[in-house]
């Protein structure tokens, strides 16, 4: 009896031991929003939002490198969100397209001479379908996150990437006579 305890014990501690060590509890999410996003013809392009969901307090700068299917995905703007200038201090925003072809985004932000508190939106990314469009799924990843605080300490975030969806192309656009002809 005393033994299955123990074993009991061990394998309690072992399990906590595993979960500690893969995923710090209570710490912000940095993530994809919407986690699932779907192109929708004819327009084909789409807006995701790099989010905190979680207080941080005294957040002043970031460094973001977010990876993506280049093959289904081209980006068309990246626009700083309203997080970082929530408190009216002046900002500094930056973004590039990172490899040849680009298959990723470096984002960079910081807030001058002062901090601010999340949650909030550090940036929004919108992208569009490279043509010609073949369809599929393209994961939106981040490979590097880097969040400073006002004494340059880094903020530890838990990193979600999400998911955009490109619908197979539409039929390409026909005459009404070409059409007529195909089914005579």
């Amino acid at each position: 009896m005393l033994g299955r305890r123990w074993i009991a014990m061990l394998v309690v501690a072992l399990v906590l031991t595993i979960s500690i060590s893969t995923a710090a509890w209570g710490d912000p999410v940095i993530y994809i929003d919407p986690p699932i996003s779907m192109m929708i013809p004819p327009v084909l392009e789409c807006w995701v939002h790099v989010t905190i969901n979680d207080e941080v307090v005294g957040l002043t700068g970031f460094d973001l490198e977010i990876d993506y299917d280049e093959t289904l995905l081209e980006v068309l703007d990246v626009d700083e969100g309203p997080l970082p200038g929530s408190n009216g201090d002046e900002t500094f925003f930056f973004w590039t397209q990172v490899g040849i072809p680009s298959d990723g985004i470096l984002i960079q932000g910081a807030v001058l001479g002062a901090s601010v508190d999340g949650p909030g939106v550090l940036a929004s990314l919108n992208f569009g379908a490279v043509t010609p469009i073949v369809g599929g799924n393209s994961p939106v990843e981040f490979v590097w996150v880097d969040l400073r605080d006002i004494e340059n300490t880094a903020i530890t975030v838990t990193p979600e990437g999400g998911v955009i969806i490109v619908p197979i192309s539409p039929v390409e656009s026909a005459s009404w006579t070409r059409v007529k002809a195909l089914y005579r």
